[in-house]
């Protein structure tokens, strides 16, 4: 078989050089990772989308109007979490905007003949993302007026079933899981019934939930917004009535998040949100929370 010895090598030093190495990967990826773990989660991911709905009126009179006014809901400018780049629409149109970036469609039809529909197209074009990534005019100070006397045995009781000693975070979250899991879901209901019913009856629709997260986080000092709007999966929806829905926007350890204790959800796919308005008030806001459009009595108005 021939002299082996040239062909014999020493493995040891190969192997020892190995185990270090491999030790020093483990000890940068054990010091490393969780920045660069910190780093993606701190990075929005921001979409495009454009999203499109529509109006059909219909002149209820045997008489031609010789001018209607119609006005309905455009998403808000910017949030934290999105922001409209171009709104396009059938007919001319005004756009009213106030200081929270609410954002309106105002609307005058001329001559509508007796029984006649129109019909009114909107498409919208913004971007959205998972965590705050525009500039907008909301602020924290503006969103901790109680809905409810601090003192009311009801919400002292909700605010009981949640840990005190966690951060505004973390107290966040519970609360959140805490009106999904005890509110009783009983369907759409036309009349906003506020915080106070929500936390004493324990039951509502999604804007209860959201007035009652509301009152529940504010009591504790942690601003919060309740939002509607509708929440939008893709990338190019059309928007539909009955998908028309409220949830809440707050401000824990000085960072906006995105809350549905409807759904149970917090701080999770908050760029399928879209708002069409927010409000800073601290009572029942029935007009921003059902109303998405007002209109002339002599017409009848479908969102299609």
């Amino acid at each position: 078989m021939g002299d082996q010895r040239g062909k014999i090598v020493n493995r040891k030093p190969i192997a020892l050089i190995g185990g270090i190495a491999a030790l020093v990967a483990l000890f940068f990826v054990a010091i490393f990772w969780p920045m660069w773990q910190q780093g993606e989660q701190l990075t929005p991911i921001i979409q495009e989308k454009m999203v499109r709905y529509s109006f059909t009126l219909e002149n209820q009179t045997n008489q031609a109007l010789e001018q209607v006014a119609f006005k309905a809901f455009a998403p808000v400018s910017s949030t934290p979490f999105q922001q409209v780049e171009r709104i396009e629409t059938s007919v001319p149109h005004q756009l009213e905007t106030d200081e929270l970036g609410n954002q309106t469609l105002a609307f005058n039809l001329q001559q509508f003949p007796p029984y006649g529909q129109k019909t009114i197209s909107i498409s919208v074009w913004l971007k959205t993302a998972d965590l705050p990534a525009f500039e907008s005019t909301l602020k924290p100070e503006d969103a901790l007026q109680p809905l409810v006397d601090k003192n009311d045995q009801y919400l002292i009781d909700a605010v009981g079933r949640i840990d005190s000693n966690r951060d505004q975070d973390q107290w966040l979250r519970s609360a959140n899981q805490w009106v999904h899991d005890t509110l009783e879901d009983v369907g759409y209901v036309a009349e906003d019934r506020g915080a106070q019913y929500a936390l004493q009856e324990r039951k509502g629709d999604c804007t209860e939930f959201a007035h009652a997260l509301i009152a529940m986080g504010r009591s504790k000092d942690i601003p919060a917004l309740l939002v509607a709007g509708f929440p939008v999966p893709g990338g190019n929806s059309i928007l539909q009535a009955s998908d028309y829905h409220n949830w809440v926007l707050a401000n824990a350890e000085d960072r906006w998040r995105v809350a549905d204790p409807h759904a149970g959800e917090f701080e999770t796919g908050a760029e399928r949100y879209i708002a069409f308005r927010v409000s800073n008030e601290g009572k029942t806001v029935s007009s921003y929370s059902q109303k998405f459009f007002s209109y002339d009595q002599r017409v009848e108005v479908r969102m299609n």
